[in-house]
């Protein structure tokens, strides 16, 4: 450990870069403080000590703008000491308290603890984000399969369990329409203050923990080398790893508390210290601390710059710029220290090729009657002989109008699930990760950005111009990743990486378009979680061309997919185009899964859902998996829309959110399978 004592230690434009950083810090933190106040120095030192009530910029530093920066430091503090120890822990430089689920884990506790008064009296907010991050977290872990794991799968399952605690938080928001408003507008992440109680709570409680992970830096420095290394050198991997994990899960939820979930800083601080030439942890952390204080201090500021009257841009924005093109360089950097893309190779179980059984098919037939059938007539009290026969002799009208609304509801499920499947398939073939779907690589958050423009923007523009958003949004996604990645000759893995890059952006930007959006917000933000509600007939011509015409292309571009399950090397051999069958089933995918969205707006889990469903029941190739995850995926999305308008019946559950609450059991199975 000399030699790099020595190197982190010389004078070196390292440690000028370093000394730049504490600079531009100490510079930051009276700019933010003072950033549009008509005051001084002298009126931000008395603000400190003894602000004058005669003095409003005096009462407006002390009371608002001071707690407020005090803020922006802890929650850059606070992230990018979580995403210091996650990633030495993991030894993975993509652990952060974002990409593990922790912040959305702390942030569905929290909105539970919001809204349910008996949890609210037993959960303080402090103590419901730690629990919902070390829950959230532990759930990564395991599904991830521990420090084994690759960087890609742990980022694809912290994404899935992020996506599944983010449906959850929004189910709550629909008990109190008011509260749920306010859910929306913290879930970007606001460092707004109204005192000084907050942040000091918040100080007390990461001084200790920034103390404890200093001391732990030696004990990670030697786990860095390794698990049978660290042994031989008589580290308790377990305690240390437990511990780092703790206190990274305690720093995360501080900042949850303080100011919502922030996503990214975790992810670029401790990476952006590295890439300044630090190893050290006891290095290491302490200026990645000063690198995330800096980074929130001027997203802050350039939310402060933007923001006007009531409308002010989440945090999370303008850090999503930052660290998704971080991410990015990230994935192209681990492209090929981790080209695997799935436990067990191409020879997994859930590729291995097996005859397809008949039986199967019956039961999925049989399962898509009987949800068919209950969906239209569930919910209706002349349910019974009686009132099928008096629909069937056509002697009440007003039942045939119900009955054809509803019909057209259910059959537009149908065949929304059965796309959104389809598009879960040749986007797994394309990646080789059965953990790929369109929510997870991007597609259903591009497709969701450009209609939530095209809503916004162009107010008065009609439906149509939101579909053709939709479908624009989910294709130039994925024609972006490609350049990035196919034309490259990166692996999957980098493939997979720099979709996430993607969808965390499109979320970001989603989000600042909803809250700037006003009184609108509450409907776009209804549409974001995916809804069927008013599905009409040419919705249902819609979809039913999209399966007409992309279901018989994907079958031959499947084929293409199971030469591709070898290798591109091999797959080249035996006269296969690689670049062009991977970009044929990106584009397929993406159009499958925008149609759906241009239509019921974003959905999610079922492209994931469906194949490994699939799988489970019948093992096989790409192409004999088409057929049962089509008739899995119609059924999966038509018993999210029966359940969804029945279970809290007037009050409807978007179809995107019961999709997640349906799918997180058997997703959670699923990735532990993998």
């Amino acid at each position: 450990m000399r030699v790099s004592d020595a190197r982190d230690t010389r004078t070196s434009p390292h440690l000028l870069l370093t000394t730049a950083l504490v600079a531009a810090v100490l510079v930051l933190m009276p700019l933010h403080a003072l950033h549009g106040i008509e005051a001084g120095w002298l009126d931000l030192i008395n603000a400190l000590a003894a602000p004058s009530p005669d003095n409003p910029a005096q009462m407006l530093l002390h009371h608002l703008r001071l707690p407020r920066t005090l803020s922006a430091v802890l929650v850059g503090a606070c992230l990018a000491t979580a995403g210091t120890l996650f990633q030495a822990a993991t030894r993975n430089p993509l652990a952060s308290p974002g990409i593990l689920g922790v912040t959305a884990g702390a942030q569905l506790f929290v909105a539970a603890a919001a809204v349910i008064p008996t949890l609210a009296a037993l959960l303080p907010t402090w103590l419901a984000a730690l629990a919902g991050g070390l829950a959230a977290g532990t759930l990564t872990w395991f599904v991830s399969g521990g420090s084994s794991a690759g960087a890609v799968r742990i980022a694809l399952s912290g994404m899935a369990v992020s996506l599944m605690a983010g449906a959850g938080a929004s189910a709550l928001a629909l008990f109190d329409e008011t509260a749920g408003a306010g859910f929306y507008l913290w879930g970007g992440g606001s460092l707004a203050q109204s005192g000084w109680s907050t942040p000091l709570g918040v100080l007390a409680g990461f001084a200790p923990a920034l103390a404890v992970g200093l001391l732990l830096s030696r004990s990670l420095d030697i786990m860095a080398l390794g698990d049978d290394a660290a042994r031989a050198l008589g580290q308790n991997l377990l305690l240390v790893r437990a511990g780092a994990l703790v206190l990274g899960a305690w720093a995360s939820a501080l900042a949850v508390t303080l100011a919502g979930p922030i996503v990214f800083v975790g992810l670029v601080a401790p990476n952006l210290i590295r890439l300044l030439g630090l190893s050290r942890h006891a290095f290491v952390l302490p200026f990645a601390v000063l690198a995330g204080i800096g980074l929130t201090l001027a997203a802050d500021l350039t939310v402060l710059g933007f923001s006007g009257g009531l409308f002010e841009l989440p945090v999370s924005v303008p850090m999503a710029i930052i660290g998704a093109p971080l991410l990015i360089f990230l994935a192209r950097r681990l492209a090929y220290a981790d080209p695997g893309s799935m436990r067990g190779g191409a020879k997994s179980r859930f590729f291995s090729v097996r005859a397809p059984r008949r039986r199967l098919s019956v039961w999925l037939l049989v399962a898509l009657v009987l949800v068919f059938q209950t969906g239209v007539l569930a919910g209706n009290n002349w349910v019974g002989l009686a009132g099928i026969s008096a629909l069937l002799e056509g002697a009440n009208e007003s039942l045939a109008h119900i009955v054809q609304l509803r019909g057209l509801r259910v059959v537009g499920s149908g065949l929304a699930g059965a796309l959104l499947a389809l598009s879960g398939l040749l986007l797994q073939g394309v990646v080789r990760n059965p953990l790929a779907s369109p929510d997870l690589l991007g597609v259903t958050q591009g497709a969701g950005l450009f209609a939530v423009a095209a809503l916004i923007l162009l107010p008065g523009a009609g439906l149509l111009t939101v579909q053709l958003g939709a479908l624009a949004g989910g294709v130039c996604t994925v024609l972006v990743i490609a350049l990035l990645s196919l034309h490259r000759h990166l692996e999957p893995s980098a493939l997979a990486l720099t979709a996430l890059g993607f969808a965390a952006l499109a979320a970001s930007l989603s989000a600042m378009l909803v809250i700037g959006a006003g009184f609108r917000a509450s409907g776009i933000a209804t549409w974001l979680a995916g809804s069927t509600y008013g599905t009409d007939v040419d919705d249902v011509l819609l979809l039913g061309a999209g399966v007409i015409l992309l279901v018989p292309l994907a079958a031959l571009l499947l084929r293409d997919a199971d030469i591709l399950s070898f290798g591109r090397m091999k797959a080249a051999t035996l006269g296969l185009s690689v670049h062009r069958s991977e970009l044929m089933l990106l584009l397929v995918g993406a159009l499958s899964a925008s149609l759906v969205a241009a239509v019921f707006g974003p959905v999610s889990f079922i492209g994931l859902m469906a194949p490994h469903a699939a799988r489970l029941l019948q093992p096989g190739s790409f192409r004999q998996l088409m057929l049962p995850s089509l008739g899995i995926g119609a059924v999966i999305m038509m018993l999210a829309d029966l359940l969804g308008r029945s279970l809290l019946a007037p009050v409807e559950i978007p179809v995107g959110i019961m999709t997640a609450i349906l799918g997180a059991p058997f997703i959670l199975i699923a990735l532990r399978r993998v």
